[in-house]
């Protein structure tokens, strides 16, 4: 195809203008730019705030410009600084290790370990009625859950005859646990049909949301379970005359996302980013003045202010 040089010079300029505008006018993105702003509460400190959402006290600190003593006051608001509020994606091919010793098996393949003594004879010691049956979700590790119940990877993997640190979503694990917290409790009597639910109920309630904000949904629902102001199940707690407008409207009876699932096990397992709150609305849309103002605002994630 032959192209004149009046032809080609208009086809240069539109280019040329197209690249002028895109620099001067870029296009909007569809990512979501949300903002977690933590409230501080009376006896807070800023070690526990940086605790609470795995950050640095320094860092805390600057990006909130305070000043060298770090002094907070109840009512302060504090922006979390969250590098990523996704899903965690991992490779479950990958070994977990307990100690930077064991860097060097960090590799492709997993590697048969030992037992050690002592966490033999720990689990000799361990009854049937101390052990809980721990399901497995995306972004768990050995050496976290481990931690989470106050034991070691070697009493874990001797309980349940693995081979080594390879965990995947789905797997149930024995662990040990004497002396559970009520969401522990709780997280041991959960159904796959109250998880479903309670995917459910997310989904309505939260579906657009970040991720985290899906989560803290979920987390609001298992407080209300294990708060004396509520039913003490998650079907009664979310089925509550008047309480969720995914029930009202019909949205919990969609299919729930897989992000929404894996929210719902997350907040099972005990992960709360609203610092045990037990309400949440959207202060854009609600209509509800008088009541939001006696509430105790915790947090904002997205949309939502998660309070108590």
């Amino acid at each position: 195809m032959n192209i004149s040089k009046f032809n080609l010079k208009v086809i240069i300029s539109v280019f040329i203008l197209v690249f002028i505008f895109g620099a001067i006018f870029p296009l909007e993105t569809s990512a979501i730019d949300f903002k977690l702003i933590y409230t501080v509460q009376e006896g807070d400190s800023l070690y526990e705030i940086s605790m609470g959402y795995n950050i640095s006290i320094d860092r805390l600190t600057s990006w909130n410009g305070l000043s060298g003593n770090g002094m907070i006051r109840s009512g302060d608001d504090l922006e979390i600084p969250l590098d990523d509020d996704e899903p965690v994606e991992r490779d479950f091919n990958k070994n977990f290790l307990d100690s930077e010793d064991d860097l060097n098996l960090a590799t492709e393949k997993s590697y048969p370990i030992n037992v050690n003594a002592n966490a033999q004879a720990d689990i000799d010691d361990i009854s049937e009625e101390d052990l809980v049956t721990y399901n497995v979700s995306s972004g768990d590790s050995l050496y976290e859950i481990a931690r989470t119940y106050n034991t070691s990877s070697s009493v874990i993997i001797a309980l349940n005859d693995l081979e080594n640190h390879s965990i995947r979503p789905g797997d149930q694990l024995q662990v040990p646990a004497k002396d559970l917290t009520e969401r522990q409790l709780l997280a041991r009597s959960i159904s796959n049909q109250e998880i479903e639910l309670l995917a459910r109920a997310i989904n309505g309630e939260a579906r657009g949301e970040p991720y985290l904000g899906q989560v803290a949904v979920g987390a609001v629902i298992i407080n209300r379970v294990i708060s004396d102001k509520f039913p003490d199940t998650i079907e009664g707690v979310i089925m509550q005359d008047g309480q969720f407008c995914a029930v009202e409207d019909g949205q919990i009876d969609l299919a729930p996302s897989p992000s929404t699932r894996q929210a719902a096990q997350e907040a099972v397992n005990g992960r709360d980013p609203t610092d045990r709150s037990l309400y949440f609305y959207n202060p854009e849309t609600s209509n509800e003045q008088a009541w939001m103002a006696r509430r105790d605002v915790i947090v904002r994630i997205g949309n939502h202010v998660f309070a108590r």
